[in-house]
């Protein structure tokens, strides 16, 4: 036995799509309208989706309804009732699902025996059940769409879901291997959400907006000058293992707020000596705690303003 896999005209799925611009945007349809039943019947249903959409690929994370057809003068909403088959038979499975056709409706999985040697259009109606014809056939009563069938004189030899669009909600996304900020500027006009290794950000048409942080607190090196990458997080933590000078912090950005907790160690009586980089107010004096084990607590806004590190705050014996 040979199972029939059914075509569909949809993009291929992404799991981390590069953003889209409208211009990339392929126009993938056209319908035509059956004058005499103003309903669109497989005869008259081109290749593709419905009217031009965003890439399919860029939203399918998100919930998606399947819009599969239309009957009359409203629209058919529908998830699952996929149509399969075999190159043995002539039965057609129709999945169970759900449909709004035009009132909500449980739809129990079903077969239904296509005509030999013809192309069978397959349609679900109001009541539940399956109907379908050869011919561009159209039921009487309303009907939604479900998919074309290709038989010979012994089986179903191709289904195809031509004339079945989706509709996707969500927002589209991409990732990086970026630290923390992303250092593109791509050109598009539309909102993505944008991952990094060090958080997340919403390109709002013209640039990145900082939406969380997802760096952790970092574990900086003993040294006799510590060394502070900025771009790497935003807590950072040392035990003092000898008299330090905290260095100037590499790679920060404006408005950048830092917390170091510097702990003593088992002797204790370490002292700590900042770079120049750092702006000490004068209401403020950073000596650390002597106490063996105690932690202090210095916090730190970075402004090119001043060309270094507005110190904020200092507290001791924590």
């Amino acid at each position: 036995m040979s199972a029939v896999t059914p075509t569909a005209a949809v993009q291929p799925f992404s799991a981390v799509p590069a953003p889209m611009t409208p211009a990339d945007t392929p126009t993938i349809a056209a319908v035509a309208i059956d004058a005499v039943t103003t309903t669109i019947c497989a005869a008259t249903i081109s290749s593709g989706l419905l009217a031009t959409y965003l890439s399919k690929d860029v939203n399918d994370h998100a919930v998606r309804l399947d819009i599969m057809g239309r009957g009359g003068s409203s629209a058919g909403i529908v998830r699952g009732l996929d149509l399969s088959g075999d190159t043995t038979s002539l039965t057609l499975t129709v999945a169970a699902g759900q449909a709004y056709a035009p009132a909500l409706l449980e739809v129990d999985a079903q077969t239904t025996t296509m005509t030999a040697s013809a192309t069978n259009q397959v349609w679900l109606l109001s009541n539940g059940t399956i109907a379908s014809g050869t011919g561009g056939y159209v039921p009487g009563s309303y009907g939604i769409f479900l998919g074309t069938v290709t038989t010979d004189g012994t089986g179903i030899t191709a289904i195809d879901f031509s004339g079945v669009f989706y509709f996707s909600g969500g927002l589209p996304w991409r990732a990086s291997a970026d630290g923390f900020r992303p250092t593109d500027s791509p050109t598009c006009p539309f909102m993505f959400l944008a991952r990094t290794f060090g958080g997340f950000w919403l390109w709002d048409g013209s640039r990145y907006l900082f939406l969380e942080d997802r760096r952790g607190t970092v574990s900086l090196t003993d040294a006799a000058t510590i060394a502070t990458n900025a771009a790497s997080g935003d807590v950072f933590t040392v035990v003092l293992g000898g008299n330090r000078t905290l260095g100037e912090p590499t790679n920060p950005r404006e408005g950048q707020r830092c917390m170091w907790l510097f702990q003593q160690d088992a002797t204790g009586s370490r002292t700590l000596t900042l770079d120049a980089s750092f702006k000490v107010p004068s209401s403020l004096t950073v000596t650390l705690s002597t106490a063996a084990s105690t932690t202090d607590v210095l916090e730190a806004r970075y402004s090119s303003f001043v060309s270094g590190w507005i110190v904020t705050n200092f507290q001791t014996g924590i």
